[in-house]
This record gives structure tokens, C-alpha cells and sequence, in this order.
């Protein structure tokens, strides 16, 4: 939810400056920033939690955030210097994020499952590798994307779809997200087909931690 607020423009959405910070080889810069703010304000809201109420930050990651070969290390320093657990945090990255060089990926993953940080495969069902990944990647978690979710009622396809990928999360051991929940039907549907965790503006919207965490277990964003 990073935003520009440009000098003429006024508050920008990050679909309309982030290629300027890819462009101009400040996406790791801009990444760090928008991490440490995270991993900050979730840490103070933390405390205020019971211990036996699971607390997660997931993270997008960026191609050169993956390929920078200190990120995790700078995360965990981030993560300790908050007295915040590394356990608590998952990295999230779509399939052409990950191709774009997977030996750096490769060792990134490797370097965060090390140390206990959960990795997700997002806007799984869109691409033409992501069960290769699920064969080479140790990745714990599955993100359905919004494409079979958002005509989920009335879409066969979409429905087949969704079980296949519960079936398959299953088989690998891994946890499943269904992306863009929008209705009640949707969700009873998701929740008969077994999915682990539901996002979407029907389970609530974006808002200020301390109100979102008080509210029922979701993944929102």
C-alpha cells in the first residue's frame, strides 16, 4: 500500500510509479523502506496480541529484491532489531517474478525457509511453470488467483479449477489462499472446497493495523 505523493499529482497508487523505480534501480531502495515501516508497526501491534494467536506479515517481493543477495540477512537483522519473530513473516512472489532468475531465487528461498520465513507462490493458475515450482521450490503456500475466484459461483471452470488446487496443496503439504473474495457465496464455496485462508474486500478492507488485527483471523491486503 506504498503510495508517491507526487509534488503536482498528489498520492499516486503504485501501479503507476513502481516501473519508474524498476526503471530507475530503486526498487531495492524503495523496498527496504516499505519493509522496515512493516515489520515496525507490526511488531508494536504484536505485543498487544495473545501469544497463541497466530500473527503473520506477508511480503511482495520484487525481481531485484530476490536477486539481492543480502535481503534475507537484512531482513533478519530488520526482524531482530523489532524483536520481531522471523517465523511471523512470508514472501510472496508470482511466477514470473520468480523465473525472472531462479538461481538467485533458488538462494533466496533456501536462505528464508533457513531461518524459519514462509515462502508463498502468488497468483498461482496464471502461468505455465508454477508445478515445476511446486516440484523444485520449497514453498508452503499456494495463492489462488483472482481469476478463478472472482466468477467462483457461476463458473464451472472456476470451481474445477479451485478444487484441482486444493487437491494438489494438499498432496505437496501446503497451505492455500484464495485472492479476491468478493461475496458470501464465494466464501461458502471456498470454505466447502477446503481453502486455508480467504482475502478480499467481503472479509474486510484495507485500514490501519491496529483496527485490522482486532478483528477475526484474515489474510487481508
Amino acid at each position: 500500500l506504498v503510495r508517491w505523493n507526487h509534488p503536482s499529482r498528489g498520492p499516486l497508487l503504485p501501479s503507476e510509479f513502481l516501473h519508474l523505480a524498476d526503471d530507475l534501480g530503486l526498487a531495492v531502495e524503495l523496498g527496504r523502506h516499505v519493509v522496515s515501516v512493516a515489520v515496525r508497526e507490526m511488531a508494536a501491534v504484536s505485543r498487544r496480541i495473545p501469544r497463541d494467536r497466530p500473527v503473520q506479515l506477508n511480503l511482495n517481493l520484487s525481481a531485484q529484491q530476490i536477486a539481492d543477495p543480502g535481503f534475507v540477512d537484512d531482513l533478519l537483522r530488520l526482524a531482530r532489531s523489532f524483536d520481531f519473530d522471523p517465523t511471523w513473516l512470508v514472501l510472496e512472489a508470482d511466477e514470473r517474478t520468480y523465473l525472472t532468475d531462479p538461481a538467485s531465487t533458488r538462494r533466496m528461498v533456501i536462505a528464508a525457509r533457513g531461518h524459519g520465513i514462509h515462502l508463498a507462490l502468488d497468483d498461482f493458475g496464471t502461468g505455465f511453470g508454477g508445478f515445476t515450482y511446486l516440484k523444485k521450490l520449497p514453498i508452503h503456500r499456494l495463492k489462488i488467483d483472482v481469476e478463478f475466484v472472482k466468477d467462483l459461483p457461476t463458473s464451472r471452470a472456476s470451481q474445477q479449477v479451485v478444487k484441482a488446487v486444493v487437491a494438489l496443496a494438499d498432496g505437496f503439504g501446503l497451505d492455500t489462499v484464495a485472492e479476491g473474495v468478493e461475496d458470501q457465496r464465494s466464501r461458502e464455496l471456498l470454505e466447502e472446497y477446503g481453502i486455508d485462508y480467504l482475502q478480499g474486500f467481503h472479509l474486510g478492507r484495507p485500514g490501519p493495523l491496529g483496527k485490522v488485527l482486532s478483528g477475526p483471523t484474515l489474510l487481508t491486503g
